[in-house]
């Protein structure tokens, strides 16, 4: 006996340019239905607003269950991420929730994104997101991380200098010099270094940009 196949060949019923137009939507529209979810079934949308000086980070989810906490991590550069804010979840509940966290140390240029720890000691991550801070301020200047593990051996700056020449000068509470830098910038939009730390002792430092009059405080411990 002949196995026969009912199988219907869509291309048969429509033309082929109107198939290919069916096919076409159907995928864009899972791709759309996707945007939102990232790489966790847990999330729903997650983004950042803008508004003066503040960055306020905010996320919703679909399902808590299993979920212990998250934790939300911030990068200057996309690439380097660090924790700045862990947040427990209901962990049994299935019903969504609303989260925002206020990000008091924001720099101009800010990444950030969501990883989600479940009970079981498993854990993914979402995509991340960017935001450019709009602010009037002008101490542009912006330390991270911030604070600095002891065994850390750099530290990130970012500032907008207004000349094309920068020094920076580090000082420890007492006022004593630690570390002075001259730097080759770019006036008038964001510079980005490195300053090595690794002779630091633990302790509170005021970073100074000579002659901007910016200036922040870090941390090491």
């Amino acid at each position: 006996m002949k196995l026969i196949n009912n199988q219907i060949n869509p291309s048969s019923i429509f033309p082929k340019t109107i198939y290919c137009l069916l096919l076409t939507l159907l995928l864009t529209q899972l791709s759309f239905a996707n945007i939102n979810n990232s790489n966790s079934n847990n999330l729903g949308r997650f983004y950042a607003n803008s508004k003066n000086c503040e960055v306020k980070v905010i996320w919703n989810t679909v399902s808590e269950t299993d979920l212990k906490l998250f934790e939300l991590e911030w990068s200057g550069d996309g690439k380097n991420f660090y924790k700045i804010h862990t947040q427990g979840s209901s962990g049994l509940s299935p019903s969504s929730g609303l989260y925002e966290y206020l990000d008091n140390n924001s720099m101009y240029s800010n990444y950030y994104r969501l990883k989600f720890v479940k009970f079981d000691g498993t854990f993914n991550y979402s995509k991340k997101i960017f935001v450019k801070k709009k602010c009037k301020s002008k101490n542009t200047l912006s330390i991270y991380p911030n604070p600095v593990s002891l065994n850390s051996n750099f530290v990130n700056i970012e500032f907008i200098p207004s000349r094309s020449q920068s020094q920076i000068l580090i000082n420890d509470m007492l006022g004593r010099s630690i570390q002075r830098l001259n730097f080759e910038v770019e006036s008038g939009i964001s510079n980005k270094f490195e300053i090595d730390i690794s002779s630091f002792p633990p302790g509170t430092y005021n970073l100074i940009v000579v002659g901007e009059r910016q200036a922040k405080i870090f941390v090491i411990k």
